[in-house]
């Protein structure tokens, strides 16, 4: 039997962003369990839904994706955290 894919969870102010990398995980099995347009929005459902992968964007209105993902990973160290970003600053 295969393994389980690790379990999902999109941060991104971008719903169509969002909805495109919903479609392109679930095409390669990868569960997306939970999505929000915000690093305030997604901090208490990232804390109840406990994905294995967090995809965050780190240019988002309000709290940067960068604090965001300190915050997170201060209260849920065993989550992995990838940066997904269009920004040209290293």
């Amino acid at each position: 039997m295969p393994a389980a894919r690790p379990s999902v969870f999109i941060v991104d102010d971008h719903a169509f962003f969002r909805s495109g990398l919903r479609s392109l995980l679930a095409e390669h099995d990868f569960p997306v369990i939970g999505e929000a347009p915000s690093g305030d929005a997604a901090l208490p459902l990232i804390e109840r839904r406990k994905p294995d992968v967090v995809l965050m964007d780190l240019s988002m209105p309000g709290t940067p994706g960068a604090e965001t993902t300190r915050e997170l990973l201060e209260r849920l160290p065993e989550v992995t955290v990838l940066v997904v970003t269009v920004s040209a600053d290293p």
